[in-house]
């Protein structure tokens, strides 16, 4: 049974993008849209939300909503020309909930936001960026160094018809036996171990 129909969306054409629990312990949240806008918000802001929903974050017409973490020392936002910006949570302001969000990261004309992901200061394991044309590339979080908000990043990689641009990132296990999933739209499955990843 479709999860729409436990919820009640107000627009007809919304559809879910992110679900967390609230009982996490964490003190906030971190929105991202595929325009490159944060917003950082409290955690007594969701405390109570009636079934159809709260606002979360006001949206320009195009803009989406592409992710919502815990709040973590740092915040990765990935683009798809293949450029990474790490910065830090704690330069971020609590906002209200009408409020749009602040700019994250500078993106070039046509570029957007495929990924973003938290990671605390401590955090040693590696991030993996998959492109639409199945390549993969993986990076050490600590190549990445913490940059000011609003700033374009750092280019992991030059994408191109072969290589394929990003369309995907995660944050792999630091356990190299570990195995993770990555799966296809197609319904296709491919289970590999840490430890195989360049």
């Amino acid at each position: 049974q479709s999860i729409l129909k436990r919820i009640s969306l107000k627009d007809g054409e919304e559809k879910p993008v992110s679900m967390l629990r609230l009982d996490d312990g964490s003190p906030g949240y971190c929105l991202v849209t595929q325009n490159g806008k944060i917003k950082k918000v409290s955690a007594n802001d969701f405390a109570r939300v009636h079934s159809s929903g709260v606002k979360a974050i006001s949206v320009d017409k195009d803009d989406a909503l592409l992710e919502v973490m815990p709040l973590t020392d740092d915040l990765l936002l990935f683009s798809h020309t293949a450029k990474i910006l790490r910065i830090s949570m704690g330069q971020l302001r609590e906002m209200g909930r009408a409020a749009g969000g602040v700019k994250g990261m500078t993106l070039q004309k046509d570029d957007v936001i495929i990924g973003a992901i938290g990671a605390e200061k401590k955090d040693t394991n590696s991030l993996l960026l998959l492109t639409d044309q199945q390549k993969i590339k993986a990076v050490k979080l600590s190549e990445i160094p913490v940059k000011g908000r609003a700033t374009q990043g750092i280019a992991i990689f030059k994408p191109n018809e072969r290589i394929g641009f990003p369309s995907m990132a995660f944050s792999l296990p630091s356990d190299k036996d570990t195995e993770v999933v990555i799966s296809s739209p197609e319904g296709n499955h491919i289970i590999k171990k840490v430890s195989e990843f360049p």
